[in-house]
């Protein structure tokens, strides 16, 4: 009998232990990282998707068509037959493929725009042989295939150290609010501060590469699809004063956080929102207090209205440390269960065999 009984409680006692093994091998997994791509599309409608796919096979050398009046690129798309509706659609698929925007979309070289936000779109033609036109600022009227590989080289170019999805995120934004970049509130003066151009030569002055909150979350996008961490921008309003404003939500061993390479850039604390939690606070106000995304209604009256996934509680603990003496601690209350359940299964064995 006793023998029988100390070999259910042995049985009982390594259940225990496979289980907290399991926990332990379980919490060391990684989101794979492809978690964001096409993250906005995958909330279009159907008509609006088939706008956001006509977009997205656009080469770099289409042809840029009008005077000094107004310039645009001719899309053809199977349209709604209503008009109003296929304005907003296009609209909406515009939005989506500038927040999706990767080297994969070639950097959605079609929306960039002195005012980088908002497309102009003329010239709607629906039904089944349907097409649309995006307005282009003259400053792009002579094409974007240079322009595209001018991006390309500047992102190519950027060295980013680190082995694990939080040593990456941290050099990013250590590069992003380093001394070669300036945040500027608008593109007044920097034509193209709003877009993922600035990153290239022509919009360098001074040794710096001028942009705007727009500029800063395209960048952090493209180096995190550089290397291999899942992120997507995030549009909305700043602070209190509901200014229109862009940051980023990225993926770091499987949570959700925000960062915001634009304040940091020009905060004391550089790495004060990077990796934030909803409660994760500066100056006294927390991370979603003062980054409210979604939706945007702008001047035209339209509203982007798309989800973002929710941060996680508290921001990422740092600074990452990927040694033994880490992993051990952060496991020790899993390998010290582990440890007083072996001992206890040792020794009633030990005592079963004694006949105690």
């Amino acid at each position: 009998m006793k023998m029988k009984f100390a070999a259910i409680a042995s049985l009982c006692v390594l259940v225990v232990l496979c289980s907290s093994a399991s926990v332990i091998l379980a919490s060391g997994s990684d989101a794979a990282a492809d978690t964001y791509d096409g993250y906005y599309r995958n909330q279009l409608t159907a008509d609006q998707k088939v706008v956001y796919d006509a977009l997205k096979v656009l080469p770099t050398d289409v042809s840029v068509g009008g005077d000094e009046s107004g310039y645009y690129i001719s899309v053809s798309a199977k349209l709604s037959n209503d008009e109003d509706t296929a304005k907003k659609d296009i609209e909406t698929a515009w939005m989506a493929t500038k927040l999706d925007a990767s080297e994969g979309l070639n950097w959605s070289f079609w929306t960039w725009t002195v005012s980088g936000v908002k497309p102009t779109i003329t010239e709607i033609a629906t039904g089944d042989s349907g097409s649309f036109r995006v307005g282009v600022d003259a400053v792009f009227k002579d094409g974007f295939s240079t322009k595209v590989n001018e991006v390309t080289t500047a992102v190519n170019a950027k060295e980013i150290s680190g082995t694990t999805e939080s040593e990456k995120v941290k050099s990013i934004n250590s590069l992003l609010t380093g001394k070669e970049y300036a945040y500027v509130e608008n593109n007044e003066s920097y034509a193209y501060a709003n877009t993922i151009y600035a990153v290239a030569a022509a919009n360098t002055v001074e040794g710096k590469n001028h942009m705007t909150s727009f500029g800063y979350a395209a960048m952090f996008k493209a180096l995190c699809a550089k290397v291999g961490v899942s992120s997507i921008q995030v549009y909305g309003f700043f602070g209190n004063d509901s200014k229109l404003f862009a940051w980023n939500e990225v993926l770091v061993d499987g949570k959700v956080y925000g960062t915001d390479c634009a304040t940091n850039a020009t905060a004391k604390n550089k790495e004060q929102w990077l990796c934030a939690g909803v409660y994760t606070s500066a100056d006294g106000d927390p991370f979603s207090k003062v980054h409210k995304a979604f939706p945007i209604s702008l001047s035209n009256g339209l509203v982007y209205d798309f989800d973002v996934e929710t941060l996680n509680n508290n921001g990422y603990s740092w600074p990452a440390d990927n040694s033994i003496v880490a992993k051990l601690t952060q496991y020790a209350p899993w390998i010290l269960v582990g440890i007083i359940c072996a001992i206890m299964a040792i020794a009633l064995v030990y005592m079963a065999k004694r006949g105690d």
